[in-house]
């Protein structure tokens, strides 16, 4: 699967445009499960609240002065990501066991 958020539907299409008979996504998504892959509702990210974009710009505010070796000694984790506006929709994607241990298979 090329992306994270690669849907079971947009794999069963991208099959079928190779195929000279297409597949049905149920067969599709039989063959996933046999492969340990299931679909998964992607958890909702955290909002950015206007208390937290304040802290965030008083942090940085705090910090710009800082000198390189300053910089080097900080541990960067890029794994947080955050929402600016909810949305009602929910997001299924393709993850194995492997990756949500404790998720309910859908």
């Amino acid at each position: 699967m090329s992306t994270k958020r690669t849907t079971a539907t947009e794999v069963t299409a991208k099959l079928n445009l190779h195929l000279d008979s297409p597949v049905s996504m149920i067969i599709m998504r039989g063959h996933l499960h046999k492969q340990n892959i299931y679909g998964r509702a992607l958890v909702p990210k955290p909002l950015v609240t206007d208390f937290n974009a304040k802290l965030r710009l008083q942090w940085s505010y705090i910090h710009k002065t800082w000198a390189i070796d300053k910089w080097e000694k900080v541990i960067w984790s890029d794994k947080m990501s955050f929402t600016l506006f909810t949305t009602a929709e929910r997001v299924h994607v393709l993850k194995t066991s492997a990756q949500t241990p404790s998720s309910r298979q859908t």
